[in-house]
């Protein structure tokens, strides 16, 4: 094992909690994954984050609104 890059992510994982950053665990994926896997992990997200603007623009009820949400995280996790 290479330790001195285990703990160098170690110390920047607990840097990117400790300033706040909203996810540090997409950024801890995006530096081991290929490129390829990591752009298909940002579509999905762009994908959601499309479906729930749309969903807050029509002005859905709760029912529809988490139906929205889950069918989201479906697609963009797929």
């Amino acid at each position: 094992m290479a330790w001195p890059l285990i703990a160098a992510g170690i110390l920047m994982g607990l840097a990117l909690v400790m300033i706040g950053v909203k996810s540090p665990m997409l950024v801890a994926i995006g530096m081991y994954l290929p490129v390829g896997t990591t752009f298909a992990i940002f579509i999905g997200g762009m994908v959601r984050w499309a479906s729930d603007t749309l969903a807050k623009r029509r002005g859905l009820n709760e029912a529809q609104q988490t139906r929205v949400e889950s069918v989201g995280v479906l697609a963009a996790s797929g």
